[in-house]
């Protein structure tokens, strides 16, 4: 998700009270907000990234034919009929945010403290863009289908309308109800189960779908789960055991470890939450989607009181459309494996 930053300056703050301040200043807003930058590259692996030209962008699918079939020498082609799945909708919204600095600090030249402040506003930016995918995800957890911010309410909904995260996601054409909430706390051998679980999705016809997790998304506020996670894809035999039984998991995993989504999980359950993600079908198929339709930029410009006005802008959106890319565990009220 990080992107380049636009910085522009109005005529008039060029002269010598405020010419000196703003390359600087431009230089300090182009950083990408320092500490915020490892979460937002984290969700930036979670979220595809997509332009938008549009107030918002539709995404559709359609159902799968049936397989190739034998027919002999000289057979006729059968002929499969497909229909329209499920849709989906992302709007992108405008963001904005500012600072002033006044005109008795350009005349004193406070030049380390405006930079400060300066590198305040990127990460405005950043860790508020970081922060809302978490909320995206660890809302969803819940089994909300909205999150509202500031008077916004944000749609959290999938394709089929529920929340991304369900035991009913019904097929739009055939099969039966499918799960991706589980209430299962980690262990080694549930990762097993829970990466088996997974590969048992269909798609909208009750097509096995090929899915094959390779990522695990957990909270740092749990220490017996970060430990647990760690251990599982990190030791190269079977902890615990006096045998060389090789482990299963060693190399076979990406863990991200999101301190931003201990906000919007519920801590006091009995279980913490952690995540199975397939990285490549959600590039493939559209399912976690961060929607860029105006990239951050920053103006600079002359205020009525002689100050020094930093305003911030952005458009875009987040949105779910297929839900099958994830699957949680450790969630209250999900189903068994």
């Amino acid at each position: 998700m990080p992107n380049s930053v636009t910085v522009t300056v109005a005529s008039g703050l060029n002269d010598t009270r405020f010419g000196k301040l703003q390359a600087p200043l431009a230089s300090y807003i182009r950083q990408f907000g320092g500490i915020q930058k490892p979460e937002e590259e984290l969700w930036g692996k979670v979220f595809k990234e997509k332009q938008s030209t549009h107030w918002g962008e539709a995404y559709g699918s359609q159902t799968d034919i049936d397989d190739m079939v034998p027919v002999g020498e000289g057979g006729d082609y059968p002929s499969t009929a497909f229909q329209d799945g499920y849709d989906k909708v992302i709007a992108n919204v405008e963001f904005k945010q500012s600072m002033r600095i006044s005109l008795t600090a350009i005349e004193d030249n406070i030049l380390g403290n405006l930079k400060q402040e300066a590198d305040k506003l990127a990460r405005a930016y950043h860790r508020g863009k970081a922060r809302l995918a978490a909320a995206y995800v660890g809302m969803s957890l819940q089994g909300q289908t909205s999150y509202s911010l500031k008077g916004w309410t944000f749609d959290l909904t999938c394709m089929d309308k529920g929340c991304v995260f369900s035991k009913t996601h019904a097929p739009k054409v055939s099969g039966e109800t499918q799960s991706n909430l589980y209430a299962d706390a980690f262990s080694a051998d549930a990762l097993i189960a829970a990466k088996l679980q997974m590969q048992q999705l269909k798609d909208e016809d009750g097509n096995t779908m090929g899915i094959n997790p390779d990522t695990i998304i957990i909270p740092t506020y749990d220490p017996i789960l970060y430990k647990a996670v760690l251990t599982a894809v990190g030791s190269p035999q079977v902890t615990g055991s006096g045998n060389n039984d090789v482990s299963l998991h060693f190399g076979n995993w990406t863990v991200l470890v999101s301190s931003y989504l201990n906000d919007f999980v519920d801590q006091s359950a009995a279980n913490a939450p952690w995540i199975l993600f397939d990285s490549r079908f959600n590039a493939e198929a559209d399912g976690n989607i961060f929607q860029q339709r105006v990239p951050f930029n920053v103006r600079s410009e002359l205020a009525p009181n002689d100050d020094n006005v930093w305003k911030a802008r952005a458009r875009y959106g987040f949105g779910f459309v297929n839900w099958r890319q994830m699957m949680a565990f450790g969630v209250t009220g999900g189903s068994s494996l």
